[in-house]
């Protein structure tokens, strides 16, 4: 090759390797859009020496300019735009674009093609999640972790994996959608919840990577693992019986991969969202949430805690719900219980009109819209605080953004208020779990004869910041037995707070966190 085009450049690590590749005299221009991830780019290659080879620009792909950016169009185009979906970062739009502007005619491609494979499988204990306004979502899962093709049967395949659909990068599909249907062979009975799905890119050279990892072991004695998971598409429940053979079609456009069961009598495209859906609910994880049997049980036992405290008393109940709204319906229905006379919910105006045109609001609740100087007779005597908030992701903030909205309107109840949850209890577990402990390290300074050392300050975050994770989705064993380190009541004053406590190893191993 004589010039390379890195799309999606990052580091820069393809167009060094691309230009460190024995007997390469080749040149490269390394895309990169994000602006500091371009500065940093420029750093490593200036340290590898390869400055005078390897141009950074930052630029989205769209905006590069043969004659301006590139000195003419590349011979060979490598690219790491790939998501756990696939096609998330728009891979295609960018490179069928490049094709016709940036490349020469059959420009090599790397990698070359990508193939979805795929098994239909039963997982009742995630079936939950599938709500059909989001089916077209695909959810990336580490399914290893949960038990598929492990001997934990929380997923169990119910087919023969197989190849779901493909794309050539040399010769790319039609704007779409592009539909391919298959007949895989069940190979146990049950009913068919979601189809697992997960790509594998050929690498050119019998080399090949897949987004599939194994299941890991919390001692990091397994294969090397990285960001991207395997995915789960939910579809219309079905049962299936062992030996029948199945009709299920895989569906892409450029936007993303979807599956739906084939129906013979249709020449339509199996849609991607239910009637009335055109894109993917940016509060997904909420509305699975909200839908939570065991959530919404929280709010029955706040309302067993109130019948309880009532001794022959009528309370009223200021319900303090998070902004969207979308538990209040819920929230107040169980709260009607013995000794509620009255319930009033605090609201932004724009939630409490779309839960009124939709109807799904009791006759009887009053809402407000502020707290700033209103005063409610008789004062509430029970405080209901939802325990969630979008901008609350860690366990210490949503506790602190409780206590806050509690402290907002102190007001406006009575001195001696209830307040449900009354306490916040945080709980500490000493962990062994090296693959979530291997992201915190540095990189090594020879990496396939490159020095990416230079990146480390950008990469790594401060030690003290917490890794938000899913445990479930990680190799990890507990070495101790859960203890509360901390405790924060909601109705304290003032926000130092502060605990300790000993944790006892029960198990023998290495402490990653």
């Amino acid at each position: 090759a004589k010039l390379v085009l890195d799309l999606g450049a990052g580091t820069g690590i393809l167009s060094m390797l691309a230009c460190r590749a024995p007997a390469s005299s080749c040149r490269a221009v390394a895309c990169e859009a994000y602006g500091a991830c371009a500065t940093l780019a420029e750093r490593v290659v200036a340290k590898n020496g390869l400055a005078d080879r390897v141009r950074v620009v930052s630029k989205v792909a769209s905006d590069l300019e043969v004659g301006v950016d590139l000195p003419e169009r590349a011979d060979l185009c490598v690219f790491e735009l790939f998501d756990s979906q696939l096609l998330g970062e728009s891979i295609l739009p960018i490179l069928r674009d490049a094709q016709a502007r940036l490349l020469v005619p059959n420009a090599i491609m790397v990698p070359r093609s990508v193939g979805i494979r795929a098994v239909v499988v039963e997982c009742v204990a995630l079936a939950s999640a599938d709500l059909p306004e989001i089916r077209g979502a695909p959810w990336p899962m580490m399914l290893s972790e949960l038990g598929l093709f492990g001997d934990d049967i929380a997923i169990l395949p119910l087919t023969e994996v197989w190849q779901a659909a493909g794309i050539d990068f040399s010769d790319l599909p039609s704007l779409g959608p592009n539909v391919a249907t298959a007949s895989p062979k069940a190979i146990a009975s049950g009913t068919a919840h979601a189809v697992a799905w997960w790509w594998e890119l050929d690498m050119g050279g019998g080399t090949s990577h897949s987004s599939w990892t194994p299941k890991g072991t919390s001692n990091g004695s397994a294969a090397a693992r990285h960001h991207w998971r395997p995915c789960l598409s939910f579809v219309e429940p079905r049962g299936v019986k062992a030996g029948s053979t199945l009709q299920i079609s895989a569906v892409h456009d450029d936007d993303a991969v979807w599956f739906a069961w084939h129906d013979p009598g249709s020449t339509t495209v199996p849609p991607r969202w239910v009637e009335g859906v055109t894109t993917i609910p940016p509060e997904r994880e909420r509305l699975l949430l909200a839908a939570s049997a065991a959530f919404a049980g929280s709010l029955g036992r706040a309302a067993a805690a109130l019948a309880d405290a009532s001794s022959g008393q009528n309370h009223e109940v200021l319900l303090l719900p998070a902004e969207d709204g979308l538990l209040l319906p819920a929230l107040a229905s169980a709260l009607s219980a013995p000794g509620v006379s009255g319930s009033t919910a605090l609201i932004p105006a724009r939630t409490g009109r779309r839960l009124m045109e939709e109807g799904r609001l009791p006759g009887d609740l009053k809402l407000l819209a502020g707290a700033s100087s209103v005063q409610l007779q008789p004062p509430p005597s029970v405080l209901v605080v939802e325990p969630f908030s979008p901008a609350a992701v860690l366990p210490w903030e949503l506790a602190l953004d409780c206590r806050r909205r509690v402290d907002a309107v102190k007001s406006m109840v009575a001195d001696d208020v209830l307040v449900l949850p009354s306490v916040v209890r945080f709980l500490a577990v000493v962990v062994e779990c090296s693959s979530a402990w291997l992201a915190r390290q540095p990189l090594p300074d020879d990496i396939c004869g490159l020095d990416l050392s230079e990146a480390n300050a950008s990469l790594l975050p401060r030690r003290s910041m917490p890794l938000e994770c899913h445990l479930c989705e990680l190799p990890w064993r507990p070495l101790s037995a859960p203890t509360e380190v901390l405790r924060l009541g909601l109705r304290e004053a003032g926000t130092a707070w502060r605990g300790s406590c000993e944790l006892l190893a029960t198990a023998a191993g290495a402490c990653h966190a």
